[in-house]
Order: C-alpha cells, then structure tokens, then sequence
C-alpha cells in the first residue's frame, strides 16, 4: 500500500469515527439529560420531605417538649438514659427598614451607641488626605457617602441581654425589680421581638 493510500485509509477512519462519536454523544446527551430530569424531581421531593421534617422538629422542639418541662415545673432534666434536656428560649428581633433612625435613637438613649456600624464610600481625594481621613473628614471631602445599620445578630443579642429574656423566670424577674433589665413590652413597638421555645439534648 503506497504512501498516498495509507494517508487516504486513515482520512477514512478518522470520518468514521467522527460521525460515530457525534452519534455517540447525543446518546450520551440523552441519557444525561433524563438523569437531569430525575435528580431534579428528586431534589423538589427531598425538599419538600425536609421542609415538612423541619415543621415536625420544630413542633417537638419548641413545642411539645417545652410544653411538657413547663407543665411539670422544670426546666432541664436528665433521662435515666443518659440525656440531659434543657428548654432555652431563643428570640428574633426585626424592625422596618423606614425605623433605623428610630432604633439608632433608642440605642443611643440606651448607651448603645456602639452596636451601630458605620461605613464610609468615598471617592477621590487630594494627596495626603488618606492619613487624615478619620481626623479630618468633613474639612478635606466635599462630598462622601455613609451607610449605617446594625447587625441583626448583634441586635439579637442586645435584646436579649437587654430584656434577661433567656434568663430563668425568679432571676429575670429579680433582675427587673432592681431595674437592671427590661420586659419585652417595654420595647419601642417598631421593634418586633418574637420570643420561641427551643430543645437541647446533650448526652
């Protein structure tokens, strides 16, 4: 076989196994796209599963047990298997975006001022002013943007040691009487503070 055979012979095959891999791939096309097809169906089926196990948790958790604890007058107990169960109370605290003046105002006339977080966007600047910036700020920027809020983790977390909301009942109570703490009713109204059960099991 000359040299222009050999040359021609493997054009042949290489066509051949071109056209066999495009046949190749649109198999394999096929077959993944209906693998697609059945995790995307699976992945709407587990979460609609775990949306419903979180209810069922929920209800366990912040409902049920506690219900349970409080009816018998107790807080936290340890099973004879070994667990030890304890009901915390977890708070969320939300506020409208139009009452951040407002929750700035209460945390300053609470000596809270600190939990505000403040950010500066500013353009361009004459040379020298960056060392100067924090000191000097309104002398040598005409124009600058601020952007202030308050974590909500932080505010969770001020609320509740602000109201002892987490604290047992005859402390939170005695705490009040000696005007260390607030009650949750004594709150700004914009603030909306929801107070929830929640179950720990240690072993």
């Amino acid at each position: 076989m000359t040299e222009q055979e050999q040359i021609a012979l493997l054009e042949q095959l290489a066509t051949a196994v071109k056209e066999d891999t495009k046949e190749n791939v649109m198999e394999q096309l096929a077959e993944l796209a209906q693998q697609q097809l059945l995790w995307e169906q699976r992945i709407e089926m587990l979460t609609e599963k775990l949306a419903t196990a979180k209810k069922q948790l929920e209800k366990v958790s912040g409902e049920l047990i506690p219900q349970l604890l409080h009816e018998s007058g107790l807080s936290e107990v340890r099973l004879g298997t070994g667990e030890k169960i304890i009901v915390e109370k977890g708070v969320s605290v939300t506020y409208k975006k139009e009452d951040q003046n407002k929750l700035f105002k209460f945390l300053k006339d609470n000596q809270a001022e600190s939990l505000i977080k403040t950010e500066f966007n500013i353009g361009q600047v004459p040379d020298g002013v960056l060392d100067e910036i924090f000191s000097f700020l309104d002398d040598k920027v005409t124009t600058y943007e601020t952007k202030m809020g308050v974590h909500s983790a932080t505010l969770t977390k001020y609320v509740k040691t602000l109201t002892g909301i987490d604290r047992p009942d005859e402390e939170r109570e005695k705490l009040y009487a000696e005007g260390r703490i607030k009650n949750i009713e004594e709150l700004p109204e914009f603030l909306k503070v929801y107070v929830y059960n929640k179950t720990k099991i240690k072993k």
